[in-house]
């Protein structure tokens, strides 16, 4: 993209392919033209306020008006926001200070976004879900065994009583252990 200047007026045409490098069968390619809010110099010497003017010329020649539906569009097509482009250029030009001094979840966002992980995100999301209702369900089980265990204990199986915590055991190792001690039982 280029910024041209002339006359007291600013304004910035850009062109940009979408779908590939170099324009080819296939690729798309788009035509900017912004100009932003500015004070402009009417004839008489006295200036005048311009308001901002966005347009986006589509491949098929469609033109879109208005910075908001123009911004729309763009994130629609490049998937990243003006802050995140600018990000993006500033990483390509080497300038990445901003990025390093951006907070966690900028930065986070923003890679996020330029890799497209938005799926992983998602993934590791289900995975802390999963997570938090196996801890719940093993929680659940070393009580029910621990239950189990005491009960064993009132009833005589006294293995078990130089094993600290019966419930950290593997629950085939726990089993074992109480056979083992039924089986002393039945044969004295």
């Amino acid at each position: 993209m280029k910024q041209v200047r002339y006359a007291g007026k600013k304004r910035v045409d850009g062109r940009f392919t979408h779908g590939g490098l170099t324009p080819i069968p296939g690729v798309k390619t788009y035509q900017v033209y912004r100009a932003p809010k500015q004070s402009a110099l009417k004839r008489d010497g006295t200036l005048r306020e311009v308001g901002e003017k966005a347009e986006l010329t589509l491949p098929d020649g469609d033109i879109l008006s208005g910075s908001r539906a123009v911004d729309a569009k763009i994130i629609e097509l490049l998937g990243l926001d003006h802050r995140q482009f600018k990000q993006t250029v500033m990483l390509a030009q080497g300038e990445f200070r901003e990025l390093l001094e951006s907070g966690s979840r900028d930065k986070a966002q923003l890679f996020r976004q330029l890799f497209s992980t938005e799926r992983y995100a998602a993934f590791t999301a289900r995975l802390e879900q999963t997570r938090k209702e196996m801890t719940q369900e093993a929680a659940q089980g070393r009580a029910m065994v621990r239950k189990y265990v005491q009960n064993l204990r009132d009833n005589g199986v006294q293995v078990l009583d130089g094993v600290a915590d019966p419930a950290s055991l593997p629950l085939p190792r726990l089993v074992e252990l109480v056979e083992e001690d039924l089986d002393r039982k039945s044969v004295v």
